[in-house]
């Protein structure tokens, strides 16, 4: 599990490997911080929460911490503009992006999320003027109200996950006219009858 599960006393004997998604994330909660020596992270992308790039090619990282949540995308000094991000890449660590944690960033045309992320907040991502495509991984399974509304150059959704992920009103209000939604193939007509979802059926289509 990307989310440390809480955890007794004396559960692990000293000397024993302790193999995890996310190192970093187990090494500081609490419980699990007494295994610290002993503990292996598995993902080669679980030492942040976010990788932004800026429009003048400097880079800013938020690192791993016990939970989980990016609340906010605003990682660099208040002389810099936060809508110069260009790009964003989102740990696997991160299991929630919060409500606006990018909304109004114009220049943002790249974004990758990470396998970790379950929860994407309202209006998270609402008015990425330059975001034209968006990849959610398997674990997803909520997508906040107005989470993409306004990325009026928003034209390819693909949503890997294989059940729906709950999704709140006016998700995809605003984006590009004649955009894809793709999902698994197994879980078409899931999609296609799911609850909101089958507002766009006539939008959906298998990945490729």
């Amino acid at each position: 599990s990307y989310i440390p599960p809480s955890i007794g006393t004396g559960v692990f004997p000293s000397g024993t490997t302790i193999n995890v998604p996310c190192a970093d994330m187990y090494k500081t909660t609490p419980g699990w911080d007494v295994y610290a020596s002993q503990i292996v992270g598995y993902s080669s992308t679980c030492r942040r929460k976010l990788l932004a790039r800026y429009s003048d090619s400097t880079s800013y990282v938020v690192y791993c911490d016990y939970n989980g949540i990016l609340s906010s995308a605003e990682t660099r000094a208040h002389s810099t503009s936060y809508s110069a991000m260009t790009g964003c890449a989102v740990g696997d660590c991160t299991v929630e992006i919060q409500a606006n944690a990018f909304s109004g960033f114009t220049a943002l045309t790249d974004v990758s999320l990470g396998t970790g992320l379950t929860t994407i907040g309202d209006s998270a991502f609402e008015g990425c003027t330059g975001l034209d495509s968006i990849i959610l991984k398997e674990n997803v399974t909520s997508i906040g109200g107005s989470c993409f509304m306004n990325c009026s150059n928003l034209e390819s959704i693909t949503v890997r996950a294989i059940q729906p992920p709950d999704l709140g009103y006016l998700a995809f209000l605003g984006i590009k006219s004649g955009y894809k939604i793709y999902v698994p193939a197994e879980a078409l007509e899931t999609y296609k009858n799911a609850n909101r979802w089958s507002t766009f059926a006539s939008h959906i289509q298998t990945i490729t």
